[in-house]
C-alpha cells in the first residue's frame, strides 16, 4: 500500500443505494481530505475512466450523479495517477415484499 494511502482520507455520501429492482440513481458526494493541499484526480475503478482530473488544491469535494446496477468504486488519484484513497458506493437490491393473502379458507 502506497505511503499517500496513510495520509489520505476520502469519504462518499450516501454510501449505499437501496434498490429494489432497476438500477441505482443516487447523487453522491465525494469528499477528501489530504496531508498536504494538492490538485487530485477522480476515476471510476471499473471503468478506468478519469471523471475529473486537476481539481484545484483547496477544492475539497465533487458532487456527481451515478447510474448503475452493482457497486461503484471511487479513487482518488494524485496528478501523476498514483493511487491516494478509494471509497465504494455499495448498490443493495432488496426485493419489494409481497402483500401477504388471506386464506379462503379457515380451520375455524
Amino acid at each position: 500500500m502506497p505511503s499517500a494511502w496513510a495520509q489520505t482520507e476520502l469519504a462518499l455520501s450516501p454510501s449505499q443505494c437501496v434498490v429494489d429492482e432497476g438500477e441505482c440513481q443516487v447523487r453522491v458526494t465525494l469528499s477528501w481530505q489530504t496531508e498536504s493541499q494538492q490538485s487530485v484526480c477522480i476515476q471510476v475503478a471499473a471503468e478506468g475512466e478519469t471523471l475529473y482530473c486537476n481539481l484545484p488544491a483547496n477544492q475539497s469535494a465533487w458532487s456527481l450523479d451515478v447510474s448503475g446496477t452493482g457497486d461503484v468504486e471511487f479513487r482518488l488519484l494524485s496528478l501523476d495517477r498514483l493511487p491516494l484513497a478509494s471509497a465504494r458506493l455499495r448498490v443493495l437490491h432488496i426485493p419489494k415484499r409481497k402483500p401477504r393473502q388471506r386464506a379462503a379458507w379457515s380451520l375455524f
